[in-house]
C-alpha cells in the first residue's frame, strides 16, 4: 500500500467518525424529542378526559337538582310541563360517567346505577301518587263535598228554626187570645194552651237544633283531621250516633205533623251519602258504617293517608339524593388520582427516555472508542511504515559514499559497496 492510499484510509476513518457522531446526536435528538411527544400527546388526552369528566360531573349534579325539584314538584301537587324529565337524562349521564371511566370505582358506580334506577322508579311512583291526589286537592281547594254537607245543614237548621218560630208564633197567639177572652172562656182556653205547650213537639225541635249544630261542629273536625286513627272513632263514636239520633227526632216530627218542609228523614240519608260516599251500608252487629263511593269522610282519609304516602316518598327521595351527592366527592378524588397518574406517567416516561439516552450514549461511546482503536491502530501502522522508509533512505544516503554506481545483469542502477554487495537497485 502506497503513501496516498494510507492517506485516504485516514479520511474515510476520520469521516466515519464525524457521520457517527452526527447520527448519534440526530438519534439521540430524535429519542428526546419522541419520548417528549409521546408524553405531550398522553397528557393532553388524560387532560382531555379530566375536562369531559369535569362536565358530566358538573352535568350530573344540575340533573340531580332538577330531578329533586321534580320529584318535589309532583309531590306538591303540580304536573311539571313543558320540558323533558330529568330523571331520565340523569340516568343517560350516569351511563356515560360509567363508560368513561370503565373499570374505576366499581362499588361507588353501582351504587350510582343503582340510585338512577331508584330515582326513575320513585319518578313513576310520585306520578302515580299525583294522579291519586289530583282529585283530592281540587275537591278539598274548590271544598265542593264540604259545601254540600255544610248546605245540607244550613237548609235542615233553616227548617228547623222556621219550624221553631211557626210554633212560637201559634202560642203567642194562644197567649193573646187568653189574655183577651172574657172570663167565661178563659179556663178553656188556658187549658188548651197548656196542653199544646207540654206536648214534646217544643223539646224535639230544640233537640234536633242541638243535634244540627253538634253535626255541624263534627263535620268541621273530619274535614279538618290531621290523625287518620280519629277516623275510626269520629265515625263510628260519634257521627253515626248523632245521625241515629236526627233520624228518629225527625220521623217522630214526621209523625205529629202532618206536612214538615225541610225536615224530612230523607235529607239524614242524603247526608250520610254526602258523609260516608254513595253505596255505603251500616253494619248494625258492628255497629260501624261501611264505606260507599267518594264522601266526605273518605276524602279526608285518602287525603290522609296520601299525605303520609307523600312523607314517605319525600323521606326516600331525600336518602336517594344524599347517595347521589355522594360521587361528587369521589369524582373530585378521582380527578386528584388522575392528576397524579399524569405525574407518575410523566416521571416514568422520562426516566425510560433517560435509560434509553443513557443505553444510547454508552453504544455511541462504544462504537466511538472502537472507532478511535481503528484509527490509532491505522496510523499507528503509517506511523511504523514511514520510520522504516526512513531508515532504509538514511541507510541508502549513508551508504551513498561508500559504494559505487553501476549496472546489474538486468541494466538496473546499483550501489556496489567495496566488498562487492549490492545494496541498492532502481530501473
Amino acid at each position: 500500500m502506497n503513501r496516498r492510499d494510507h492517506r485516504r484510509t485516514i479520511i474515510a476513518l476520520v469521516w466515519t467518525l464525524v457521520s457517527i457522531g452526527l447520527l448519534s446526536g440526530a438519534l439521540t435528538n430524535s429519542l428526546v424529542g419522541w419520548t417528549l411527544l409521546s408524553l405531550n400527546r398522553e397528557r393532553i388526552q388524560l387532560l382531555e378526559q379530566d375536562r369531559h369528566l369535569g362536565q358530566l360531573a358538573a352535568r350530573l349534579q344540575r340533573l340531580g337538582q332538577e330531578a329533586r325539584g321534580e320529584i318535589g314538584l309532583l309531590l306538591q301537587g303540580s304536573e311539571p310541563g313543558g320540558r323533558p324529565s330529568s330523571v331520565e337524562a340523569f340516568a343517560e349521564a350516569v351511563g356515560a360517567l360509567h363508560e368513561m371511566l370503565g373499570e374505576g370505582p366499581e362499588a361507588a358506580l353501582a351504587d350510582l346505577r343503582l340510585a338512577s334506577g331508584n330515582l326513575a322508579g320513585l319518578r313513576e311512583r310520585a306520578s302515580d301518587w299525583l294522579l291519586r291526589y289530583q282529585p283530592l286537592a281540587v275537591d278539598q281547594q274548590e271544598k265542593r263535598t264540604l259545601g254540600a254537607v255544610r248546605l245540607v245543614l244550613e237548609e235542615l237548621r233553616a227548617a228547623a228554626e222556621t219550624l221553631e218560630g211557626r210554633q212560637r208564633l201559634d202560642e203567642a197567639i194562644a197567649l193573646r187570645r187568653w189574655r183577651q177572652a172574657p172570663a167565661s172562656d178563659s179556663p178553656a182556653l188556658a187549658e188548651t194552651f197548656l196542653r199544646e205547650h207540654s206536648q214534646r213537639r217544643p223539646r224535639v225541635l230544640k233537640e234536633i237544633r242541638g243535634e244540627l249544630g253538634e253535626l255541624s261542629r263534627l263535620v268541621e273536625t273530619l274535614a279538618g283531621e290531621d290523625q287518620i286513627d280519629h277516623l275510626a272513632d269520629l265515625r263510628d263514636n260519634q257521627l253515626k250516633p248523632s245521625l241515629e239520633r236526627l233520624e228518629r227526632q225527625l220521623l217522630w216530627l214526621a209523625e205529629e205533623e202532618e206536612r214538615v218542609p225541610g225536615l224530612d228523614s230523607r235529607r239524614v240519608a242524603e247526608l250520610r251519602d254526602l258523609l260516608f260516599g254513595r253505596g255505603h251500608a251500616i253494619v248494625q252487629e258492628y255497629q260501624t258504617i261501611r264505606l260507599g263511593e267518594g264522601g266526605l269522610f273518605r276524602l279526608s282519609g285518602d287525603a290522609l293517608l296520601l299525605r303520609q304516602e307523600r312523607e314517605g316518598l319525600q323521606s326516600e327521595a331525600q336518602e336517594l339524593f344524599a347517595r347521589v351527592e355522594k360521587i361528587h366527592p369521589l369524582m373530585a378524588d378521582l380527578a386528584a388520582e388522575r392528576g397524579a397518574a399524569i405525574t407518575r406517567q410523566a416521571e416514568v416516561r422520562l426516566r425510560n427516555g433517560l435509560l434509553n439516552l443513557l443505553m444510547l450514549s454508552v453504544l455511541v461511546m462504544a462504537g466511538f472508542l472502537g472507532l478511535g482503536w481503528l484509527i490509532s491502530r491505522g496510523v499507528e501502522t503509517q506511523v511504523r511504515i514511514m520510520g522504516q522508509l526512513r531508515r532504509d533512505k538514511e541507510l541508502i544516503l549513508n551508504s551513498a559514499g561508500e559504494g559505487i554506481l553501476g549496472l546489474d545483469g538486468a541494466g538496473r542502477a546499483s550501489f556496489i559497496n567495496p566488498t562487492g554487495a549490492r545494496l541498492l537497485g532502481r530501473a
